[in-house]
């Protein structure tokens, strides 16, 4: 099986020392609580101010929250700064990708008969590692073309 050149190339980088890899974790967790409480602000204007159905104001407001993520991580969190146009596609890809993961999780907590307070704190931990990454390895990795 092939590896594809964007991972290849990530995993041919030499590791960064642990602090600069702390301060990669952290700079994600900054973007990531930036986005959840963009997220929650949006829904709460949407839905409760102007009385949007919740249904469409939870849409918007992730849709929001992925526009203000996809800009933090390239920017803030991986510096990236290779091809734009590529690492939106594979952003997009991945949002819905975790987008549909995170909806398994909740009807299989369901169908298991847990409380859904489960589905929450697997979605808690698994998103946003897995995330990372696949961001790290795949949305904003640097190609031999970069």
């Amino acid at each position: 099986m092939n590896t594809p050149p964007e991972i290849s190339a990530a995993l041919a980088q030499p590791p960064p020392d642990r602090a600069a890899r702390v301060r990669e974790v952290m700079r994600f967790t900054a973007v990531g609580m930036i986005s959840s409480v963009g997220y929650a602000l949006v829904f709460i204007m949407l839905a409760k101010r102007f009385g949007l159905n919740p249904h469409l104001a939870n849409h918007l407001a992730l849709v929001a929250a992925a526009v203000w993520s996809y800009y933090g991580h390239s920017r803030i969190t991986f510096a990236y700064r290779g091809d734009r146009k590529s690492s939106i596609w594979k952003f997009v890809a991945q949002f819905v990708v975790f987008y549909f993961l995170s909806g398994a999780v909740f009807f299989a907590v369901e169908r298991m008969g847990l409380d859904s307070i489960w589905g929450v704190a697997i979605c808690f931990i698994l998103i946003p590692a897995s995330s990372y990454l696949v961001m790290k390895l795949w949305t904003f990795a640097y190609s031999a073309a970069d």
